[in-house]
């Protein structure tokens, strides 16, 4: 995502402004995170609470840590006359278009499970996080043309490639010819 958005300070649209709409979880941030930055970071307690009164949009429970997106965080970047840009899985994909019919899916697709099990390991996950992390690969693998418009191999190394093929997909969806 920090990416994608580098790219679009140097490529912008011509008519539309894009913002990151940042994702609540109850994980604990990595050393490199910014808490309302990389993500809005909560205790547990005041996660279920601001689900249980109906705040977020979408929420999943993935490895025994809450993701959602809040709906105050979608509305900000609406209010400022932006075009959200969201990093949810499948599950807070489909959500989301049960809310917003008009909104468009792209899936990054791994170009293989094994290069995704060696990202994730060289990130720093548990084998037990690494486990899931695959399974729930392999399902949404399995799933994603039901629910996305568009799939982007993402290739290890080539990120800048990956970036530029999402960046097309989104000018795409924008009508946007400026390049």
């Amino acid at each position: 995502m920090k990416a994608l958005l580098a790219y679009f300070k140097i490529h912008p649209p011509s008519s539309h402004e894009l913002d990151r709409v940042i994702t609540s979880t109850t994980r604990q941030p990595r050393p490199e995170e910014k808490p309302g930055i990389d993500y809005i970071f909560y205790k547990e307690l005041d996660f279920r609470i601001k689900l249980a009164t109906g705040q977020f949009i979408e929420h999943v429970i993935y490895d025994e840590n809450y993701y959602g997106v809040e709906k105050a965080s979608l509305e900000k970047v609406f209010e400022e006359k932006k075009v959200p840009l969201l990093n949810i899985n499948l599950d807070g994909a489909s959500a989301v278009r049960a809310h917003y019919p008009e909104a468009r899916i792209i899936f990054l697709v791994p170009r293989s499970i094994d290069e995704l099990r060696k990202r994730l390991i060289e990130r720093g996950d548990s084998p037990k996080q690494v486990k899931n992390r695959l399974d729930q690969a392999e399902r949404e693998l399995a799933n994603w043309t039901a629910c996305c418009h568009v799939g982007v191999v993402n290739i290890e190394g080539k990120q800048h490639d990956t970036i530029k093929l999402v960046a097309e997909s989104i000018r795409g969806y924008l009508g946007d010819d400026h390049h």
